[in-house]
């Protein structure tokens, strides 16, 4: 078994790091890509293989290459400023070598010196191995094998074991193992020795480890199950969770379904960004970066950015970018950007900046920057900046800075709304802008201004306009008083001083019997600790002695009231009052009766109604006032 291993190490490669552990990254000042990483190297007259480790350690990646192409003990005399990899690496070797990223390891492989007269021969080059767990020495199901550059990948099996068949004119190839929980490695070898064996160190090998199954369940996001575990086969799922540092794209791919396709290994198609994306009825990717169209759906686990059509739905893992259309559904686990439309439902777990339209529905988990319009639903989990527009109902679970629409009703469960528009109830945090309803508002804090046949909120300096409004920490109060209408009017106030309701009611049964009920808004400030002044506009309906028929007697009274407290829920007040009203019942002799005991200061007569115009004034006593 030892011989076995032997010869990698001392005939084959010659790769750094494939027994140690991997190195971590700094996320700042670094290119996505290992050529592009910018460094400054000098060095004179220094061995080659010396030079090759400064690059390493100041890019921060590992150089896998087969030690008999490159002459290590040359020495080098080089001199850059701020310069990237790939330049340091011509100035180096010239066009000598050809470089392949895998993870965070770069692969030289040379380059053959071929004339315009020679032709390539295309070989079949096979290679097979056994890996095992570098500490147990027990075989590793479920590894990765990934050909760099034909892009072909093989899954070990419950033995370790691998084989993998190649059809490439170049003998020299770049090998990428890797496995959920352990270290990756690289390994450049010639066909000449076609026997691969390795050890792969697990990342917490002091962990005992579980006895794992042939091939490993990959947690894979849900909404991406219903459709992909069904026609994806299982060997692309775990290659895309063993492989997710490759990143590899391609000009096309062209499939029928998910299990048969053109343009790559079938087993790789979850690596793989395509620029285009043709998928007969459905395709499986890694991502798009341009166009995809399915007949039936598209499923990509990473990101897509571009066009994306398909006749059911398209499921993406990641983020996109761009339109999505799908003749039922849009899903994407992550961040969206652009514009969804669904016939039925579009679902995005991430952040969503863009439009929304569907038939049905949309749903966006972690907030909204844009607009969302749905034939029933919006949802929303947390906070967002929009405007949401249903046909029935729109729910934000967090804060919403901005606008719902709605046929039946809206609910903004924590923070700021600026608008809600409904037919039937409106719920939110805080208000600072308008709610309007057919029916119903609340609001915990209303900074802003209610419409609705009903509203109700618990504090705040707005106001609300409709038939009943409440504000649990507003102004309410129930007054008792006189004027030269009604001998006995008790009113009640409720909403706050900015804005609040009047319910009235007058009885007056000396002279000529009369009840008056009304209903009206007012508003108060105050100039003091004990002093305020009301303004107060309200509209009654008079009966005149006979209460079996509606006479349909109204006027309306405009009164200004001084208000003087003299305890915290006691208070009197006094003022002037402006009267103008239509009588529209007449005394036995034929004259329209007035609503006070002597002559309005203007009178005009209609054909069914008599105009009059009064001064009055009012006095009382107020109890139960809440500020």
């Amino acid at each position: 078994m030892v011989a076995k291993y032997l010869f990698i190490i001392f005939s084959i490669t010659h790769f750094s790091g494939w027994a140690k552990s991997s190195v971590e990254i700094p996320t700042s000042n670094l290119s996505n890509t290992i050529l592009e990483r910018k460094i400054s190297v000098d060095v004179v007259d220094l061995k080659l293989v010396k030079v090759l480790q400064i690059i390493e350690q100041k890019a921060y990646f590992k150089f896998s290459y087969n030690s008999t192409l490159i002459e290590e003990s040359k020495l080098i005399t080089l001199k850059v400023q701020d310069e990237t990899v790939a330049k340091i690496l011509y100035k180096i070797f010239g066009d000598e070598f050809r470089y392949k990223e895998a993870g965070n390891h770069l692969i030289l492989l040379k380059n053959q010196e071929t004339s315009n007269e020679d032709v390539k021969q295309k070989f079949y080059l096979q290679f097979s191995g056994q890996i095992i767990d570098a500490y147990t020495g027990k075989p590793l199901s479920g590894v990765s094998i990934y050909d760099v550059e034909s892009r072909k990948a093989r899954l070990s099996d419950e033995n370790g074991a691998y084989k993998m068949t190649i059809e490439s004119d170049e003998k020299m190839r770049g090998f990428y193992f890797s496995k959920v929980g352990y270290h990756d490695t690289t390994i450049v070898v010639h066909s000449d020795n076609p026997e691969i064996n390795l050890e792969l160190i697990p990342l917490n090998p002091e962990i005992e480890k579980l006895p794992g199954a042939t091939i490993s369940t990959i947690d894979f996001p849900i909404e991406q199950r219903p459709v992909s575990k069904i026609f994806v086969p299982q060997e692309s799922f775990v290659h895309a969770e063993n492989l997710k540092a490759i990143k590899e794209t391609r000009i096309a791919q062209i499939s029928f379904i998910p299990t048969w396709s053109i343009g790559s290994d079938l087993s790789t198609n979850g690596l793989m960004i395509n620029r285009f994306s043709f998928n007969v009825l459905g395709g499986y990717a890694n991502g798009v970066d341009g166009f995809e169209l399915g007949g039936l759906f598209n499923i990509d686990k990473q990101k897509v950015r571009g066009l994306q059509i398909a006749g059911i739905g398209n499921i993406v893992g990641g983020t996109t970018s761009g339109l999505q259309i799908g003749g039922i559904s849009n899903i994407v686990g992550d961040t969206t950007n652009g514009l969804q439309i669904g016939g039925i439902n579009n679902v995005v777990r991430g952040h969503f900046y863009g439009v929304q339209i569907s038939g049905i529905s949309n749903v966006v988990t972690k907030g909204f920057d844009g607009f969302q319009i749905a034939g029933i639903n919006n949802f929303v989990r947390t906070s967002s900046r929009g405007l949401q527009i249903s046909g029935i109902n729109n729910i934000v679970m967090d804060t919403l800075y901005g606008g719902q629409i709605a046929g039946i009703g809206n609910w903004a469960r924590r923070g700021v709304n600026r608008c809600q528009i409904s037919g039937i109830v409106n719920l939110a945090n805080i208000n600072t802008g308008v709610q309007i309803t057919g029916i119903y508002n609340h609001c915990r804090v209303n900074d802003g201004m209610q419409i609705g046949l009903i509203n109700s909120c618990i504090s705040g300096s707005g106001a609300a306009l409709g038939l009943v409004s409440y504000c649990k920490e507003g102004y309410r109060s129930t007054e008792f008083g006189a004027n030269e209408v009604g001998h006995l009017q008790v009113n009640f106030k409720s909403g706050v001083n900015k804005l609040y309701n009047i319910y009235s009611l007058g009885v007056n049964f000396i002279d000529r019997s009369r009840i008056m009920v009304g209903l009206g808004l007012g508003t108060k400030w105050h100039a003091g600790k004990i002093f305020s002044v009301s303004n107060e506009l309200i509209s009654y309906l008079v009966q005149f002695e006979n209460f079996n028929a509606f006479q349909g007697n109204q006027f309306h009274r405009y009164q200004l009231t001084f208000d003087f407290r003299f305890a915290k829920w006691f208070t009197f007040f006094i003022g002037p009052s402006a009267n103008i009203g239509f009588s529209r019942t007449q005394s036995d002799e034929g004259e329209y009766l007035h609503f006070m005991n002597y002559q309005p200061v203007y009178e005009a007569d209609f054909s069914d109604s008599q105009l009059q115009f009064w001064i009055g004034a009012q006095a009382g006593i107020r109890v139960g006032i809440r500020r």
